[in-house]
Parts: structure tokens; sequence; C-alpha cells
């Protein structure tokens, strides 16, 4: 309707407005607008044709966003490595003041998508590790064992990534004993023990390893000696009692990431059987 048209009004959705006619807004002039804020705006164009058409007046809405990647700050407060599973972290999220609405930002987790916020975002991302980073592999595949946290802003322009890497858990490890001993516990029969603790994986510096030192001690501190291995750091030691009596073992267990851990077994060493008399009856046989 052009030939006809005899005004259009340019809502720019920023709470100003030109008027035009045809001798302003047509193909060959276009208008522009400069826009002072970052945001979404919804212009509004109104076209009023001169008397010769029922219907005069047309109004089209337009979205428009105006803008640039978002920013978006995304760090840890250090203390990342050398942790144990399960644990809490903060990770602060920042320089978000100048984002527009509409601006999304999303928590990946090696990968996984854990939370979406829309503008403005929290104060921090927190989330709890709880199992060991052993034998993981970072999202982008530069780490091994070990966890990494991506924030990515979004908006119609563009994005921005930031990620925590590396981030490594250990597994608190369970301490348990193994006791290989005869059918009866009596002095002077050798009893092995055996370092059977589980769920021990130590991550460090990329690797990941059932490491741990490990010490036993036992209760009362005599009538015993070890024979085979050390009570400090060996995982199998073999003991002969001298006496009978009620002993404790306890093994140790400390892990780098997880501190100390410790159980105890007790176990009884019995009497040996003592003959004090013995009365030999003769046999006496009837003749046939």
């Amino acid at each position: 309707t052009f030939p006809i048209n005899t005004e259009y009004i340019i809502e720019w959705g920023d709470g100003t407005a030109d008027t035009l006619d045809n001798t302003t807004f047509d193909p060959a002039t276009p208008v522009s607008h400069t826009y002072s804020t970052f945001g979404f705006y919804d212009i509004s164009v109104t076209v009023t044709a001169d008397g010769s058409v029922t219907c005069n007046t047309s109004t089209r809405t337009y979205t428009f966003y105006y803008g640039s990647n978002p920013a978006v700050g995304f760090n840890s407060n250090g203390n990342t490595v050398g942790l144990c599973a399960p644990a809490t972290i903060d990770f602060p999220i920042s320089n978000t003041d100048n984002n527009s609405d509409g601006t999304l930002y999303e928590v990946f987790v090696n990968g996984e998508l854990i939370d979406v916020y829309n503008h403005p975002p929290p104060p921090n991302f927190t989330f709890t590790f709880q199992e060991t980073s052993c034998d993981l592999v970072t999202a982008n595949g530069l780490f091994t064992s070990a966890y990494d946290v991506r924030i990515r802003a979004t908006n119609p322009c563009a994005s921005t990534s930031l990620t925590v890497v590396p981030i490594e858990f250990s597994s608190p490890p369970i301490p348990m004993i193994d006791i290989a001993q005869p059918d009866l516990l009596c002095p002077d029969d050798p009893v092995v023990f055996t370092n059977a603790t589980e769920n021990i994986a130590e991550v460090d510096a990329g690797v990941c390893s059932a490491s741990g030192l490990t010490q036993w001690s036992l209760s009362p501190n005599d009538g015993w000696q070890v024979v085979d291995g050390s009570l400090f750091n060996s995982d199998v030691i073999e003991v002969v009692f001298d006496s009978a009596g009620v002993y404790s073992i306890t093994l140790t267990f400390n892990s780098a990431a997880c501190g100390i851990s410790t159980v105890t077994e007790t176990f009884e060493i019995l009497e040996p059987a003592v003959l004090d008399s013995v009365t030999i009856e003769p046999l006496t046989t009837n003749p046939i």
C-alpha cells in the first residue's frame, strides 16, 4: 500500500518513537535508531493509509535483541585437589550485572547438565561430590581421575563458557582385617592377619591408586611376637602368641586425602589341654 500510505509510526521499545511519511521512510531511505542499553525490545510499526481503503491502519511488532555475548565469571575458592568424598564445594558466579534479562546460565559437571538459571543467577553454584573422581575423564578430555565444572552463559547473540578444572576426590577407605587362624587358637600356633581394606581410591595429580599407610597394633603389649612382616606398612603379618588370653588387634589405615580410619578385632588364645594323670586298668578275659 505504499502509494496511498500517509504515515508511519515506529515505536522502538525503549520509550522513543519516530513519525515518518513516504518521503522519509521508503526502501531507499532506511531509518536507524541507537539503543543505549543491552536487552530485548519490541519494535512496533504502525502504517496509516489514506481514506481510500476501509481498514486504513495496520500494526506489526518485531522482537529485537541488542547486545553482545554475555559476561560471566566463574571460579573456585581454591582447594579443589586432595579432597575426600563426599564433600560440598561452592563455585562463585560473578561479573553478570551488565547482562540483560533473558540471559541463560547453564552449569555442567563433567558434561552433565546440573542446573539452569535465568538472569540474574545466584551468587554461587553449590554442588556435593558424592564419589571419588578415580578413573573419570573431564569433559574436555584434558584431565584424568578428575571432575570439571563448567558454566555457560547464553543470550541470542552468543555464549560464554568458563571451566574450573581439575577437581580431584579420593574415597574414604573401609578398613577390614582378615584373620587366617587354626581351628583352635593355642599358644605357639601362628596366626596370619591380612589388611583387607576396601574402597581405597586415592587420587593424586590425576593418578588413581589403592595406596595408603598401614600400621598394626596388638593389645596387651606382651605375650606375642611378630614372626613375619612388620607392624608398620605391611599388608600381611604373622604372629605367634606365647600365652593364652584375650587379645585385640587394630589396623590403622592412613589416607592422604581422607585421613585416618581404624578397625579392631578381638579374639582369644586358648589354654592348651593338660593331661594330669592316666590310669591303666588291666584287661581281664574269660577262658573259653
